[in-house]
């Protein structure tokens, strides 16, 4: 029961943070081109976004060393079979790696916009960051068309 939970909400806040980060691209190109003045409303969205991204990598932990009879059966009892087929290996080990690559970089990203003192330079900085998080969880969701792939959305 709790693996069914915790995959419920780790499925569902990623189409969450997944439209935030659409918003934080979007609204920073606009920003960005259009030459806005930064506000605190940008920052809001943009923390936000960064935020969730790190609460849904902490469930996402959970699913990994706790909760997933898949991870845990292969860290905890067959170590060797990270490797076995191509789900397992996207499971175990490209898909967590890559989420945390991605929380890492949009951390690095906030704090150098952070830095910027322009808005053009926050602008961009939170536009270029969030183009890479972006395709880099989108190259590492399991989407149902993959052979391993999962539905788009649990219930």
């Amino acid at each position: 029961m709790f693996y069914q939970i915790t995959l419920f909400l780790h499925s569902w806040l990623r189409w969450v943070v997944m439209l935030l980060l659409l918003a934080t691209l979007f609204t920073s190109l606009y920003g960005w081109l259009f030459k806005k003045i930064f506000t605190d409303a940008h920052q809001k969205l943009f923390k936000l976004s960064s935020m969730l991204l790190g609460i849904l990598g902490l469930i996402g932990i959970v699913l990994f060393l706790v909760a997933s009879p898949i991870t845990t059966t292969i860290l905890y009892h067959n170590i060797k079979g990270i490797t076995a087929n191509a789900g397992i290996t996207f499971f175990t080990l490209r898909h967590p790696l890559a989420m945390f690559a991605a929380i890492m970089i949009s951390e690095a990203g906030q704090k150098r916009a952070n830095k910027m003192l322009l808005s053009a330079g926050k602008f961009k900085t939170w536009f270029l960051f969030t183009l890479i998080v972006l395709l880099i969880i989108a190259a590492n969701i399991p989407w149902p068309f993959l052979s391993f792939g999962r539905p788009l959305f649990r219930f």
